[in-house]
């Protein structure tokens, strides 16, 4: 691994001046520090995040609202899973985030008021932890999986937990001491721990879990010392169970990530390579052998380890050779050379030939996967897979798989264009995650989530600004519908004429009736006068009507207001009787 990038800027999101102050008048690291007041300011400029490596996120930006915190840590490490989180903020608040799901992902957490010193202390670590990430990501690795061994989670994951369960806590119990611990004391001894604390009361069972991780870091750190130890002193691969490459391999099955065995290992390899024409020089051909076959355990597809081999061949037959002239001369030789290891020479031959050859066939097959855009999950056999599977496996080197990496990114960002264009936001940020992983450098990259993130944001403006005017029109429809039913006063008669009887009716002895509709108007005035029934038909009607529109009404009257409104039908029946 490369040395951390002591010049990457920190970027801190506060809107407390006070907390920015005291940081950037105090900054003594070399490092430059940035400020946005919001998450969603600092998320809709890419920029501040390019060569940025260290987020100090103050959670005062959300009101101290823990929801609202843990909502917006996930954001931030989805946008950009290789910064490293540091929290800030009041005791209570951030002691109710440290006992959710999202403590793998926090770095270090620091109560109110907030030491500057104690946040730069930690700068060196945080520093190594991004560049480590940006290695991994280089590396095909899935870095959204974040926190120690024994509580690794999920970024996306924890996203869609939260959409489920709004306040996910991974418990007060064993597990907030297992992430406590890593917070606060895995592999960090430059951070003064007076930071926060856990106020619950804590069980001796508990204590004894909080141990049990502290022990796990120091057990790391003895591996790694006692590895360095055994490095100086020349004890690379023997005696064996006390040799640096033994003790780095310790390490990494404690902790496959760690980046200081996985440092050591190389060291152990260079320091190989250094002494290896001296041992056969001395015609020491085991121990070369020996030193050949850790070199190429460490590092299977370096394109010197052929050479190294051919060397040793070439010694080896070279003092068998003379052995055999001695032997004819009936002079005693010397032992050295042996058929043992020539044959090893010919069976790591043949399976460096093997790899090589497999190699090759990977090549092929992600190259084929490429051109028929075949790019990633979940098709089967898509080269990102295809790529990750074979840099975690050190079956395909690193000379060979740049180009594929550097291709398969370029599609991988004409497709996310693509999406972009047809505004389909996930699809674009979900091959984005892919291009951020093999090609974080690129500048399209950086480019085009700008692009994604304002248009993020400006849908949620327009979205915003739909839901306010349904909420406008439902508001008003309500209104509409409450003054619809509202009380109305009935219409009251204040004059009524009493019809003519027909002559017709009158000489032939005729009685009857006659139903009429009609409707009072904001004058008291009938209206929409109509016949509705009669008895019998085609004598009374018309004296009906004509007497209906002489009447006069007081007109219906809305209750809360008295404002006059048209009255709602009135049905009412006329007797005609001699």
């Amino acid at each position: 691994m490369s040395d951390p990038r002591q010049s990457s800027n920190v970027l801190i999101i506060s809107n407390d001046s006070a907390v920015v102050e005291a940081i950037v008048k105090n900054n003594n690291t070399d490092q430059k520090i940035n400020a946005r007041p919001s998450l969603q300011e600092a998320l809709s400029d890419s920029s501040v995040f390019e060569n940025n490596s260290i987020v100090i996120f103050d959670i005062a930006t959300t009101e101290n609202n823990v929801n609202k915190a843990i909502d917006q840590a996930i954001k931030l490490k989805q946008s950009d899973p290789t910064q490293v989180i540091m929290m800030v903020g009041d005791k209570e608040p951030l002691n109710e985030i440290l006992k959710s799901s999202i403590q793998p992902m926090i770095f270090r957490a620091f109560n109110k008021p907030v030491s500057p010193n104690q946040l730069f202390l930690s700068f060196k670590s945080a520093n190594s932890r991004h560049q480590e990430l940006l290695e991994k990501r280089a590396a095909g690795e899935d870095i959204s999986v974040i926190g120690p061994l024994e509580n690794k989670s999920n970024v996306d994951l924890l996203a869609q937990e939260r959409k489920n369960k709004p306040l996910v806590y991974a418990g007060i119990g064993a597990v907030v001491l297992a992430i406590v611990a890593y917070l606060f004391v895995g592999g960090n001894k430059d951070v003064q721990q007076t930071t926060v604390q856990i106020s619950e009361p804590v069980q001796p069972t508990e204590v004894a879990v909080s141990e049990e991780q502290t022990n796990v870091n120091s057990q790391l750190n003895n591996l790694n010392q006692l590895a360095s130890n055994a490095l100086l002193d020349g004890r690379l691969i023997s005696p064996e169970g006390n040799n640096a490459l033994e003790y780095y391999d310790q390490a990494l099955a404690v902790d496959p990530y760690d980046s200081i065995a996985y440092d050591g290992r190389k060291a152990v390899a260079a320091a190989l390579r250094k002494s290896y024409n001296g041992l056969i020089s001395d015609e020491n051909f085991d121990e070369a052998f020996s030193a050949l076959d850790k070199i190429t355990s460490i590092e299977p597809l370096n394109p010197d380890n052929d050479q190294l081999r051919t060397d040793l061949e070439n010694a080896v037959k070279e003092v068998t050779k003379k052995e055999q002239l001695a032997s004819a001369k009936n002079k005693p030789a010397k032992a050295t050379a042996s058929k043992s290891v020539l044959a090893k020479i010919n069976k790591a031959k043949t399976a460096s030939s093997s790899a090589l050859q497999a190699e090759q066939v990977l090549i092929n097959q992600i190259k084929s996967s490429i051109s028929s855009n075949n790019l990633i999950p979940p098709r089967s056999n898509n080269a990102f897979d295809l790529l990750s599977s074979s840099l975690r496996s050190k079956k395909i080197s690193r000379n060979n798989s740049a180009p594929l990496l550097k291709s398969l990114s370029s599609k991988l960002l004409t497709q996310a264009n693509s999406s972009f264009n047809r505004n389909d936001l996930d699809g674009t940020n979900n091959l984005i995650s892919y291009v951020n992983r093999i090609d974080v450098s690129n500048p399209e990259l950086a480019t085009l989530r700008g692009k994604l993130n304002a248009r993020k944001i400006a849908n949620t403006n327009n979205q915003s600004n739909e839901e306010a005017a349904r909420e406008l029109a439902a508001r008003r429809a309500a209104e509409e519908k409450s003054k619809s039913q509202a009380r109305i006063i009935p219409a009251k008669i204040i004059s009524r004429s009493t019809p003519r009887y027909p002559a017709a009716a009158e000489d032939n002895d005729i009685e009857g009736w006659v139903q009429v509709k009609f409707t009072v108007d904001t004058s008291g005035v009938p209206t929409n006068i109509a016949i509705a029934g009669a008895q019998p038909k085609g004598y009374f009607e018309d004296e009906a009507i004509k007497s209906v529109k002489k009447w006069r009404f007081s007109p219906a009257r809305n209750q809360s207001t008295g404002e006059a409104v048209t009255s709602d039908l009135i049905s009412t029946k006329l007797n005609f009787e001699l």
